[in-house]
């Protein structure tokens, strides 16, 4: 690897950052049962559905934590690897800095931060219909979140149903909102 002395995958501490259910490290707990993986995520929904998943597995080597990413410290442990998968193009600078801090101060000496961001153009569709979501619900902003998102998903129905039928407006369907 370039020089450098990473520890083995197979006896490693892993920590990943904005985890969701952490099915990335629970399928690598499963290929390395003498690692150690920590996944940590701000839902509390995903973390706990993530967890039911690591019980009913019976895996004792992954937990996974509701935590700010903001809240790390050096005293949350040290790490062989770090990685955050995903989350960069979606979370402010802030939490961007708090990233490298964490890469700074929670790595071991020869570890290795895996950072990964989505760009353009395979990810501007997405962007495209994220938006169309937040304008449809922009007039519903007083309105608790599952009013907005629905606002949001009727206009993504809408979009597909008149690509649907208008065959020369983009090739009649779009991949992304076929599963909404």
């Amino acid at each position: 690897m370039m020089g450098l002395k990473p520890t083995a995958a197979a006896k490693a501490k892993v920590l990943e950052l904005g985890c969701s259910m952490g099915r990335n490290i629970i399928t690598q707990a499963l290929y390395y049962p003498d690692a150690e993986f920590v996944g940590i995520d701000l839902s509390g929904r995903q973390v706990a559905q993530g967890n039911a998943i690591i019980e009913k597995m019976g895996l004792e080597n992954v937990r996974l934590e509701e935590k700010d990413i903001l809240t790390v410290d050096e005293s949350f442990g040290k790490f062989d690897y770090i990685i955050v998968h995903g989350i960069w193009s979606r979370v402010p600078d802030a939490v961007k800095d708090k990233i490298f801090s964490i890469c700074r101060n929670n790595l071991t000496e020869y570890g290795i931060a895996y950072i990964s961001y989505n760009v353009y153009p395979g990810w501007k569709r997405q962007e495209q219909l994220r938006d169309i979501m937040q304008f449809a619900g922009r007039d519903a902003l007083g309105e608790p979140l599952e009013a907005r998102t629905r606002k949001g998903l009727d206009a993504i129905k809408a979009l597909a149903e008149i690509l649907e039928n208008d065959k020369g407006l983009g090739g009649g369907k779009l991949p992304a909102i076929q599963k909404y």
